[in-house]
């Protein structure tokens, strides 16, 4: 196949199964140009519904510019370990990659990991930012166990602005149910000057949402705080109530 990106991985047949290393390595430009990798399940002669199943994927780039890992499943995907996307440290800028999960039915993510943390510079530089990560299921996304969502900018040395954090967007055509652990998109340190900004945070569930157990979207340290990010919760609900399908949220 070729070895220059985009990357865009389509089955030929049912059951078809994608090496870990075979993203990994377009990702990180091993053997190949670092470039963005796209899995589709749409398949001509398929009879499957187009479910994916993730294994851990780790892939520490180093490069300075920001690929996309995307999944686009027909039917639902299953995350069975760890993802980290996050960005290597290394004397110049290096951010964390981007990931976006899209599902026909439903997204569900075990107690594991998601990372796309921005890289800490080695040599003085400004922070890196973090990469996005955006989840869309048409029907419910469900991250139950006790895994966390780093996405933080990466802290200047020297001299510099911290990365900013990444941004966090979940659309869910029914529920959302979030991890019991902290999910982080704050902004990097800086050096000398300002803090990086903290990523955005969506999330919107038509039939009910069940916050994480913490949330985090601040502003990096420095001689100023960098902006905190804005945070938006839509349960689809325009009441709020008490003791009732809507609480807690106005």
């Amino acid at each position: 196949g070729t070895t220059v990106g985009p990357y865009v991985f389509t089955p030929t047949a049912n059951s078809a199964v994608i090496n870990v290393t075979d993203i990994q390595f377009r990702l990180l430009g091993t053997g190949f140009t670092a470039g963005n990798v796209t899995i589709n399940t749409a398949c001509a002669s398929g009879t499957q519904p187009g479910n994916v199943t993730i294994a851990a994927i780790t892939a520490a780039t180093t490069s300075a510019t920001q690929n996309t890992l995307t999944v686009n499943a027909g039917g639902s995907i299953t995350v069975n370990g760890a993802i980290n996307l996050k960005a290597a440290n290394g004397a110049g800028l290096t951010p964390g990659d981007h990931l976006s999960l899209n599902a026909g039915t439903f997204i569900s993510v075990g107690a594991f990991d998601i990372t796309t943390t921005g890289g800490n510079p080695t040599a003085t530089s400004i922070g890196s930012n973090a990469g996005n990560i955006t989840f869309t299921a048409a029907e419910l996304i469900s991250y139950p166990g006790g895994g966390k969502i780093n996405a933080v900018g990466g802290n200047a040395k020297n001299s510099g602005i911290g990365g900013n954090g990444g941004n966090l967007t979940m659309n869910v055509g029914t529920n959302f149910d979030g991890s019991s652990e902290e999910w982080k998109i704050s902004g990097g340190n800086g050096a000398g000057t300002t803090g990086g900004n903290g990523g955005a945070i969506s999330i919107t569930g038509s039939t009910g949402i069940t916050i994480p157990g913490k949330m985090t979207a601040i502003g990096g340290t420095g001689t100023a705080a960098g902006t905190p990010g804005d945070v938006s919760v839509n349960d689809g609900n325009a009441a709020v109530t008490t003791g009732g399908t809507n609480d807690g949220i106005s």
